[in-house]
C-alpha cells in the first residue's frame, strides 16, 4: 500500500522539525530530527510540510516567520535521510512567511526560474494573504507577493490558506477572515508570471464561514468549509463544493452534516485521489476525541452522490490505533487538526491532536486509491 509520510512540530527551545516514514503496515519507530539552520529559538520553524515528488524524492518545506525566510530539506532516498537544510533567504520571500499550504509544481510556468517536480507553490497568511514559488535549490530571486485586497475584503484578517491545482494544473488559493467569518480564493488565470499579482483573477466570495480545505484531482476541484447558514442559528454546516471552470466559480454546497456553532474553528480534512479522483472528507464530532466520535464521506463520481457518513466512534472497527507520535499533551489543534490520506488498498489514515497529544489512526479500507501523501 506504501509509505506514509508524516511532519510534525515538536515544540521546544527551539521547537524541533520532525519527519517519519511509516512503511506498510509498519509504526514510526524513530522519526528524524531535521537539522536547523542555527540554534537559537528564532532559528525555529514554523509547521512543516512533506511534499513527495517523483523518482524517489522527498521534501520537507517550512516557513519561518521571525527570520522572514523558508527552509527546505530534500530527501533523494524515499525519506530515509536528509541533507543538511536549504534557505530561500528573506530577499527571495519576503515578509509572508507564515506558511499555510504548500504543493508540488507540476508545471513550469510563465515567470518561474525552477520548473515541475522541484519546486513549490506556497500559501502564506503572514502580513495579508501571499503567494510564492520557491525551487527546491533557489537561493536568490524575489517569487513571492501579497494579494491586494479588494472587494470588501480585508486581506489583514487572514486566519487560514489552502491550496490546490485545478483541472488545467494552475493553482488556487482559498482564505478565511476571522473578525467578519467569510471564505474566498483566488486563482491564477494562466497566463501571464505566476509570481505576479496582475496574473490572478479574484477574491472571489465562496461563503460566510470557516476553516476552508482545497483539494485537487482527476475528477475536479473541491472545497471543503464549515458554513454559517443564517447569522446567530445555532447549527453550523459542513459543505463540499465542487469548481466549476466555466463560470471560475464554486457550485452549490453539499451539506454532508450539521454541527454545533461551538465548533467554528475545529475543522476536518478533504483528500482527492491523484489517480481514481475518489474524494474523502473526513469531519471530527468531539474535538477532544480526535476522530473518535466524528465520521467520513466518499464520493467515486465526481461529487454527485456521497456514501456516508461513516461512523469513527470508538466502538467501530474502522478505526484502530491510534499510534503516538508526540506523547506530551497537546490539546485540539484548530484550524489545521486533521489530515487524511489513502493507500493504494484504499486503507484511510488521519493524524490529528487531542488531549494525548499528536496521534495517527487508522480508519479502515473505505475506498480503492492510489497513494498520496501530504
Amino acid at each position: 500500500g506504501g509509505a506514509l509520510y508524516l511532519t510534525w512540530l515538536r515544540r521546544g527551545n527551539p521547537d524541533a522539525d520532525m519527519f517519519c516514514r511509516i512503511p506498510a503496515g509498519g509504526t514510526c519507530t524513530s522519526p528524524h530530527r531535521l537539522a536547523l539552520p542555527g540554534s537559537t529559538p528564532e532559528d525555529g520553524t514554523d509547521q512543516p510540510f512533506p511534499v513527495v515528488a517523483p523518482n524517489g524524492a522527498v521534501y520537507v518545506v517550512a516557513g519561518r516567520f521571525i527570520r522572514d525566510d523558508v527552509v527546505v530539506w530534500a530527501s533523494t532516498n524515499a525519506g530515509t535521510s536528509f541533507g543538511a537544510p536549504m534557505v530561500v533567504p528573506s530577499g527571495s520571500f519576503t515578509s509572508m512567511t507564515d506558511v499555510g499550504d504548500v504543493v508540488l509544481s507540476r508545471s513550469t510556468y510563465a515567470g518561474e526560474s525552477g520548473g515541475a517536480n522541484n519546486s513549490f507553490l506556497i500559501a502564506t497568511d503572514h502580513v495579508g494573504l501571499g503567494f510564492g514559488l520557491v525551487g527546491a535549490s533557489q537561493t536568490s530571486g524575489t517569487t513571492s507577493f501579497t494579494f491586494p485586497g479588494s472587494k470588501g475584503f480585508d486581506l489583514s484578517d487572514v486566519d487560514a490558506t489552502s491550496l490546490a491545482l485545478d483541472a488545467q494544473g494552475d493553482p488556487v488559493e482559498s482564505f478565511d477572515l476571522r473578525t467578519v467569518p467569510r471564505i474566498g480564493f483566488y486563482r491564477y488565470s494562466g497566463s501571464g508570471p505566476i509570481t505576479s499579482a496582475s496574473s490572478w483573477d479574484g477574491p472571489t466570495l465562496v461563503t460566510d464561514g470557516y476553516v476552508a480545505r482545497l483539494a485537487g484531482g482527476p475528477t475536479g476541484l473541491f472545497l471543503l468549509s464549515q458554513d454559517r447558514p443564517t447569522i446567530g442559528s445555532g447549527q453550523l454546516e459542513v459543505d463540499i463544493r465542487k469548481y466549476d471552470p466555466a463560470t471560475e466559480s464554486f457550485g452549490a454546497p453539499k451539506t454532508l452534516a450539521q454541527v454545533p456553532t461551538s465548533t467554528e474553528y475545529d475543522g476536518g480534512a478533504l483528500y482527492e485521489d491523484p489517480v481514481t479522483g475518489e474524494v474523502v472528507v473526513e469531519w471530527p464530532g468531539d474535538a477532544a476525541a480526535g476522530p473518535a466520535g466524528g465520521a467520513v464521506w466518499t464520493s467515486s463520481d465526481g461529487g454527485s452522490v456521497w456514501s456516508g457518513p461513516i461512523s469513527l466512534s470508538g466502538s467501530s472497527p474502522i478505526v484502530s490505533g491510534p499510534i503516538a507520535l508526540e506523547n506530551p499533551p497537546a490539546g485540539y489543534a484548530p484550524l489545521d487538526n486533521s489530515r487524511l490520506v489513502l493507500t493504494t488498498t484504499g486503507q484511510a489514515f488521519v493524524t490529528y491532536r487531542d488531549a494525548d497529544g499528536l496521534e495517527l489512526a487508522k480508519l479502515g479500507k473505505i475506498g480503492t486509491s492510489a497513494p498520496k501523501n501530504r
